[in-house]
């Protein structure tokens, strides 16, 4: 009796733990096949408006943390040029710039990120209709932790860079926007 109680345990335990594992390789892949689909989304965007998708992993030479040593001479080589580029971040603030558009301030998502800590970020005049749009879809983007995993790929047009004590600025134009929620952010905690 004890034995095929211990084999019955056993058996149930088994069971639950592949169920876990199963639920856990779904979870894994679904994440993957979202992250594809950004990257595939981001692509799309960078080729609809010729926009410069390389200049992070360029700039960085492979290795993020030489961000923390780039100089706005470096900064100035990618993104004053003929054209503009793709810039991963997330909205901070949004005003009033006049009656066509607003003002955005996209830094990155991450408090300890390398492009955080060299002060890297941009302030654009983007126009009304693309925000509201954003807005309407996304009503819950600046709530809690949400804002702080969900990002966008902006296409920016940098017109010039501003520098204060320790930032750097690119101030232009957003010429559109893309949501991009994080394939391990589900129900805004992370997973």
């Amino acid at each position: 009796m004890l034995k095929r109680s211990l084999i019955f345990f056993s058996l149930v335990s088994l069971t639950i733990i592949l169920a876990i594992s199963c639920n856990s390789k779904k979870r894994t892949e679904k994440a993957e096949m979202d992250e594809l689909f950004n990257d595939a989304a981001i692509s799309e965007l960078a080729k609809r408006y010729n926009a410069d998708n390389s200049w992070q992993k360029t700039l960085a030479k492979g290795d993020d943390s030489s961000f923390a040593n780039v100089l706005t001479i470096e900064l100035e080589k990618y993104w004053l040029i003929d054209g503009p580029i793709i810039f991963m971040g997330s909205i901070r603030d949004i005003r009033s710039e006049d009656l066509e558009n607003y003002r955005i301030i996209v830094s990155s998502p991450w408090p300890n990120s390398i492009l955080t800590t060299a002060g890297i970020q941009l302030s654009l005049v983007c126009p009304r209709p693309i925000i509201d749009l954003f807005l309407k879809e996304h009503p819950d983007y600046f709530n809690g932790l949400s804002q702080v995993f969900n990002r966008v790929a902006l296409v920016a047009d940098i017109d010039k860079i501003g520098i204060g004590y320790d930032d750097r600025i690119g101030i232009g134009k957003c010429l559109d926007l893309l949501f991009i929620e994080d394939p391990s952010m589900k129900n805004g905690y992370k997973k």
